[in-house]
């Protein structure tokens, strides 16, 4: 009778904590353009702070979040349809109350997608126009952003598709400090 006790209490309190909730006072950065939506980190961008934005421009889809916890930050450009872009002529700007400075990309992931099998992932060298292809998925990383200032922007040099430049709007980066309810990442 004890050990059926025990068990029953240990997959009573495994079951609460997988599906607990708890307050957590947490700062981050939630991004604004002209153009987008501003969605949750995690749990498939159902749960979380506010801090991704994801934007669609023509037949290509971005995505750009800081890092929590780091100065980082990660742009992804996915759903490239049927064409080749690149990135045109000009830098990657950080702006805010410190200043303005270029940044160039620390790593990018590129990742071929297969319905059939496993994804081909591999780091690819960022250079002046990097051609970014149709079905695959770029992860771009950057470091050293300005997190100690409440706000600053990211600027970047348009996109190039079919000899087309696509304008890629500036991106608003503001620090906030809330209180919210926090679930146990498990139970997603």
């Amino acid at each position: 009778m004890g050990v059926e006790y025990i068990s029953w209490l240990a997959i009573v309190s495994g079951c609460i904590f997988l599906s607990s909730c708890y307050p957590l006072r947490e700062t981050y950065f939630t991004p604004t353009a002209s153009t987008g939506t501003t969605v949750p980190n995690e749990c498939h961008q159902q749960l979380g702070p506010r801090g991704t934005i994801n934007i669609q421009l023509d037949n290509i889809n971005m995505a750009a979040s800081m890092r929590p916890g780091s100065d980082g930050l990660s742009l992804i450009v996915y759903g490239i349809r049927g064409n080749e872009l690149s990135f045109g002529g000009g830098q990657f700007v950080v702006s805010s109350k410190s200043g303005a400075q270029a940044i160039a990309p620390k790593r990018v992931i590129e990742t071929e997608h297969h319905a059939d099998r496993l994804n081909n992932t591999r780091v690819v060298q960022f250079e002046d126009g990097l051609r970014m292809l149709s079905g695959k998925t770029y992860d771009i990383f950057f470091d050293g952003l300005p997190t100690r200032d409440d706000q600053f922007t990211f600027s970047m040099p348009s996109l190039v598709m079919k000899s087309r430049e696509i304008t890629i709007p500036t991106i608003t980066f503001t620090k906030i400090t809330e209180w919210r309810i926090n679930m146990v990442a498990l139970n997603c």
